[in-house]
């Protein structure tokens, strides 16, 4: 598979190269060799050499500045993130840099200004806590930080259309099969709460009396999502961050839907990212 991955790379580029002209070269999409990925239809959009060499990964390609790549901090965040991800150093992951790029900086404006007895940090569908660990290593998460608390259901397939997680399902490798791991990881970390359960019930474990600093909302059902927001909303304050992890990529139009409308109701501008997510500062 490999050597006619190779070889039709090459077709490709030869074939361009002598009937346009233009010299080429083939990257992966999402890190996978287009003779390998399913689709045979494709947009070829193309960038020019002087512009650099592009940032291709997670649906996004762009030659538009990307050296936070290069900063050793969110490289040991990334690799925290990651190592969630693999069962040992020698696997590869998707690259989604730039979606946790993001969520870095959202958690920075929820971390400015902060009240630490009386706002806390929450996310909803932490999976195998990717996002969650490169947020714990990068700022270093200890007494001083807030509670952060880390919801949910901790099975390991795709939920259905009603937002349920059946037993037949897909298993995917960035859920969590069971939380026991999950809390044995965050354990070294101070100031984590994991806790299992369904949205929206699970929420009322939340301490009635903080406010919400920062959400991360990745729930991938539009069900799901709707209700924790409805659940949540009054307990958002003035410069609280919400980042919805699947607002513009492929498959989550139900729930771009459910977070225009949510901004719309709340009279809030929603910020759309080319990452796939999206962002409301209240």
């Amino acid at each position: 598979m490999i050597i006619k991955s190779i070889f039709l790379n090459k077709l490709i580029v030869l074939f361009l190269k002598k009937i346009i002209g233009l010299e080429v070269q083939l990257t992966t999409h999402n890190g996978i060799n287009i003779a390998d990925y399913p689709e045979k239809k494709w947009y070829l959009v193309p960038f020019p050499e002087q512009k650099g060499l592009p940032f291709n990964n997670d649906n996004l390609a762009t030659v538009n500045r990307h050296n936070f790549i290069e900063d050793l901090r969110f490289n040991s965040a990334l690799l925290s993130a990651e190592s969630r991800w693999k069962n040992n150093k020698s696997e590869s992951v998707r690259n989604i840099s730039w979606r946790l790029h993001t969520a870095l900086w959202a958690a920075s404006v929820g971390l400015s200004n902060l009240d630490v007895e009386n706002e806390i940090f929450v996310e909803c569908g932490t999976g195998k806590g990717y996002m969650a660990a490169g947020i714990c290593d990068y700022f270093k998460w200890d007494k001083l930080r807030p509670l952060f608390y880390l919801i949910d259901s901790f099975k390991p397939t795709m939920p259905d259309e009603e937002g349920i997680q059946i037993k037949d399902g897909k298993k995917l490798f960035v859920y969590a099969d069971g939380d026991e791991e999950v809390r044995k990881y965050f354990s070294k970390y101070l100031n984590i709460k994991v806790i299992k359960g369904v949205i929206p019930s699970i929420l009322n474990e939340l301490p009635n009396d903080r406010i919400i600093k920062f959400l991360h909302l990745d729930l991938n059902s539009h069900i799901a999502e709707e209700q924790a927001l409805e659940k949540l909303t009054d307990r958002f304050s003035s410069g609280s961050v919400i980042l919805f992890d699947d607002y513009g990529g492929p498959g989550g139009d139900k729930q771009a839907i459910i977070h225009e409308s949510f901004a719309k109701k709340n009279n809030k501008s929603l910020l759309v990212l080319p990452t796939g997510q999206a962002l409301i500062i209240w």
